[in-house]
């Protein structure tokens, strides 16, 4: 089960168009699909090289479309959603499972914050579960 999920239209490296997709986060990922039913992902950006993630208010086609600029060490991924509101609650999400911790900055109301302190608890044990495993592994060489 994804952290948050939902339709969003991504252009990377290399692409000229916008591309929909059905994007799910979990873990440190995120996952796109063609379909909301699909369960085979069809593309995946680790969060491990994350930079930032930013507004960017430049024109959209739709008045009520939001874009964001993904930075990550080696590209830029360029998103866009529905609303300025689904741009929070995105970068919501990326920002809690990166930083961990839920981001004050942003204009969220207290069901999405509570929502994101619940990510930020799974978060936190699917990290420690992992490191765990590391250690379980390292040991059991020696």
């Amino acid at each position: 089960v994804h952290y948050y999920e939902g339709m969003i239209k991504k252009r990377g490296p290399g692409d000229k168009v916008y591309k929909i997709f059905w994007c799910g986060l979990l873990g440190n990922s995120l996952y796109f699909y063609k379909h909301h039913k699909d369960v085979q992902y069809v593309d995946v950006i680790s969060l491990d090289d994350f930079v930032s993630l930013t507004d960017d208010d430049s024109l959209c086609k739709h008045p009520n479309e939001a874009k964001m600029t993904l930075e990550l060490i080696d590209a830029n991924v360029y998103l866009k959603v529905d609303s300025k509101e689904l741009r929070e609650m995105w970068k919501g999400f990326v920002l809690t499972v990166v930083e961990l911790k839920v981001p004050g900055e942003l204009s969220l109301l207290p069901g999405p914050r509570l929502m994101m302190a619940e990510v930020l608890e799974k978060e936190r044990a699917r990290r420690a579960e992992f490191q765990e495993e590391l250690e379980r592994d390292r040991s059991e060489e020696h």
